[in-house]
């Protein structure tokens, strides 16, 4: 009767050493901070002119005006304007930065 709850167990103890590391979600995130913090941005300043949240904003405008930046210069040019998106805003809704960070990669 003694042995009862040690001979349940399906299954051993796992052999041997199994060795810790770092959270994988964490470290996907701390490595994504830059680029949720540009569209966190581009959503703040979406929001005040379209009257909308910036979560609404990130997941519903900013995919259409990706198309148009990297499709049409010249409403692009215009949206720029009217948004006040800085350099950084208008390279990221363009495609420019994930083409220089697929370069650096190779």
């Amino acid at each position: 009767m003694t042995a009862g709850v040690t001979m349940a167990r399906e299954r051993s103890k796992p052999s041997g050493w199994i060795p810790y590391k770092f959270p994988e979600r964490i470290r996907l995130l701390s490595m994504s901070r830059g680029e949720r913090e540009l569209k966190s941005q581009i959503g703040m300043k979406i929001r005040k002119k379209c009257h909308v949240s910036s979560v609404t904003a990130v997941k519903e405008i900013l995919p259409y005006l990706r198309i148009i930046f990297e499709g049409n210069k010249e409403m692009a040019e215009g949206l720029a304007k009217w948004l006040e998106l800085d350099a950084d805003m208008i390279a990221y809704l363009s495609g420019k930065k994930k083409a220089e960070a697929v370069a650096e990669k190779s």
